[in-house]
């Protein structure tokens, strides 16, 4: 008896997707930022600030140093309104920043 050939889907497709999707409590999270966030802010800024975590609407980025700091915080409004644009809703309500890595 011959069975037929099934392919697989490699997991990381499958954990992109369930990550991905909108619906998902898990797509609702940091990844789909992450994704993105190089994209969004230019290879400079991504080299000094990175988000280290997302919840109930407050995305919290981590910097390198004070100058920093002071950059993200002036950016914040372009930032937020970026990312709500590139993700395809309002979904970042407010960004904090705050220094280490």
């Amino acid at each position: 008896m011959e069975y037929p050939k099934r392919t697989l889907t490699p997991i990381r497709d499958i954990l992109a997707e369930i990550l991905e999707n909108r619906n998902s409590p898990l797509g609702q999270g940091l990844y789909p930022i992450l994704r993105i966030w190089g994209q969004v802010t230019g290879k400079v800024i991504a080299e000094h600030a990175r988000p280290v975590d997302f919840k109930d609407g407050e995305l919290k980025v981590s910097v390198t140093d004070p100058v920093w700091l002071q950059e993200m915080i002036y950016r914040e409004p372009e930032i937020r309104e970026k990312l709500d644009l590139a993700l395809g809703r309002n979904i970042v309500r407010k960004i904090a920043f705050r220094m280490g890595r």
